[in-house]
């Protein structure tokens, strides 16, 4: 059988504000071409990794468990989604997983998902979400960029909201 294989994703958003009110939007995103040198490169070679399922940044914001009270830049080398703010330089990292379970190879195609939460406990504008892998220890930006967010409206949080991003890239 010969197939053609086309690359898709899209990015979904809920926020769950402090009073109890949830605002959802989702939104198809732009597939950087580092993803698809990525896919050329490992079709190419025998030993590589492009892997964006380890090593993720693990702080939300709250203030919980092992968890700063604070949003926090992203760290060199981790991986997951990562959003620019209002007013402050550089890249911040949202605690990020990848679903395992998220595979598929039904007629949807194949498929992973990532997500990532803040829960914020002082004001911020999200202006960018990103997700990728392998952080730059100098700028903070990914140095593996999968995709971004396309139509992406600033988003004001207020303290005591949560924000969840979950991104599914599709390979059809």
């Amino acid at each position: 059988m010969i197939e053609n294989m086309g690359i898709q994703g899209q990015w979904f958003c809920e926020i769950k504000r402090k009073n109890g009110d949830i605002e959802t939007f989702k939104q198809p995103n732009a597939i950087h071409s580092n993803l698809k040198d990525k896919i050329t490169d490992a079709m190419n070679a025998s030993d590589i990794n492009f892997s964006c399922g380890s090593n993720f940044h693990g702080n939300d914001g709250s203030g919980q468990g092992s968890n700063s009270s604070s949003l926090t830049a992203i760290g060199a080398g981790t991986a997951g989604v990562s959003m620019s703010l209002s007013g402050l330089s550089g890249y911040y990292g949202m605690d990020s997983s990848v679903e395992t379970g998220a595979t598929s190879n039904g007629s949807g195609g194949y498929y992973c998902e990532w997500r990532g939460t803040i829960r914020v406990t002082q004001a911020y504008t999200v202006t960018a979400i990103f997700l990728g892998r392998d952080t730059n220890s100098g700028t903070g930006a990914f140095n593996t960029i999968y995709a971004t967010g396309t139509s992406w409206s600033n988003v004001v949080l207020a303290d005591g909201d949560q924000m969840d991003i979950v991104w599914r890239i599709t390979l059809s």
